[in-house]
This record gives C-alpha cells, structure tokens and sequence, in this order.
C-alpha cells in the first residue's frame, strides 16, 4: 500500500508541477487549466511529444540519466524534486492519518499550497482562485481536525489578513513603498482559515525565518546580488503554514497560543 501511496503521489506532483508551469496570469484561471491538455507534453527545447514511457515519474528520470530521450537536453531538476517530494509527503501524510476523509483534506490543502509556491516563485503572483479555494475549503474542511473550532478558523482568516496588512502599512510609513503584497495577505488568511489563529505567529516567524535563510544564502553564493529585489514570500508562507498544521494537527507538537 505505501508503494501504491508513494508512486501516486509521485504521478500527481508531475501533474501540479505541469500545472504550475503553465498557469499564466494574462489567460483567466480555467483556460490555464485547459492548457493542461493541449499542447501535449513536450521537451522544452526540442518540442518533440513525450510518450506515455517518458512521463513515468521518477523512472524516466533515472533511465535517461536526466537527459531527454530525443535531443538530450538536461531534464529540468524541479520536476525531479516535485515527484519524489510530492510523493513522499503522500506517503508521510497517510502514515500519519490513514483515515481517507481527513487524508484527502490535507492533500488537497497540501496541492493548493504546492501550487501556490511554485507560482509565486516563477512569476512572483498569488492567484486569487487558487488564495480563495484555500480559504473557504480551510473553513468548511476545518471541522475533520477537531483541535481547531470553526471560531478559531474564522479569526485566523481576519488575523491573518490584518496582521500583514498593518505590518505593510508600517512599512509604508517607513520606506515609502509596499513591502507585502496583498496575495501574501490573502494567502496568510487562507492558511488562519486552516490552521485557526493560535498557529499564525508560529507560521510568521517559521515562514521569516526560511526567507533570511535563503537570502542569506544567495548573498553568499552571488556577490552581486542587488537590493530591492522582489522576494516571493508566500512560497515561504506556504512552507511554514504546511509545516505548522502537520505538526499541531497530525502530530500534535504544540504550536499554538
């Protein structure tokens, strides 16, 4: 059974990284969606269609040694990393709550964060589709993990709103220019709508943390890297709301005020 768990969840992380790739922000949310299907799978270099035994997660991979099978171009490393993180997040998942209804909430919370990191990171946008489905399905899922009430849901979507808004607000005053964008504030009520208000100072400062983590990091490893550049936060907010929901809710280390 863990096979099966791991091998789909392999397969549906190919598909989401498919899907983030090509979501485009001057196409509405539902023909994105239809660009799923046409074109086919393709090399991004050659264009030649992929096969059905090109596109098995993982396995392709190791037998093309990361090459594509027709021009051998290296095969983006990001798909690797979605397939095998993907999965194995399924199968962590459903070691800790093998019961379907619940499981199958926090996978599809788990997609929605998933997409809304890897959009972020590519073209420094949180759409407002996918922010909403995470709201509202947080709070009319919520009731499948008992330790967060349907009031404490509620709050955390205005916490979670207001706390970015004031905290841009004062930077506004201080800088003269926006420091957060309104999707990150969006996205952190969504998450609030899952996590209730008490996990929202925890996912501030894990999803902080992480951010001077990799700034730090790029500073080290390109000199020349310029200031003022646009930081994709909510990748970092979704990181840090994952984390702190599986660990409140799935693992019950306490997190929470």
């Amino acid at each position: 059974m863990s096979l099966i768990i791991f091998v789909s969840g392999a397969l549906f992380g190919s598909f989401l990284c498919l899907a983030s790739e090509r979501y485009c922000p001057r196409r509405s949310f539902f023909a994105s969606w239809r660009s799923l299907c046409q074109p086919p799978s393709h090399c991004l270099t050659c264009h030649h269609r992929l096969r059905w035994y090109d596109l098995l997660p993982l396995v392709s991979f190791a037998l093309l040694n990361g090459r594509c099978r027709y021009c051998r171009h290296p095969l983006p490393l990001n798909l690797l990393l979605a397939e095998s993180g993907y999965g194995s997040a399924c199968l962590l998942l459903y070691w800790l709550q093998p019961d379907p209804k619940p499981l199958i909430a926090v996978l599809w919370f788990s997609s929605i964060l998933f997409l809304l990191a890897t959009i972020d990171m590519r073209l420094l946008l949180l759409p407002d589709e996918l922010v909403f489905a995470l709201l509202w399905s947080g709070l009319l899922l919520g009731e499948y993990f008992p330790l967060t009430d349907i009031r404490a849901r509620i709050e955390g979507v205005c916490l979670g709103f207001l706390t970015l808004f004031l905290l841009n607000a004062l930077y506004r005053l201080w800088r003269k220019t926006e420091g957060i964008g309104q999707g990150d504030m969006k996205l952190l009520a969504g998450i609030g709508a899952w996590c209730g208000w008490q996990l929202l100072p925890s996912v501030v400062v894990i999803a902080a943390v992480l951010a001077l983590s990799v700034l730090c990091c790029q500073r080290k490893i390109l000199v020349t890297l310029q200031e003022n550049i646009p930081l994709p936060f909510g990748c970092y907010l979704s990181v840090a709301g994952w984390i702190c929901f599986i660990l409140n809710n799935l693992i019950s280390y306490p997190l929470a005020l």
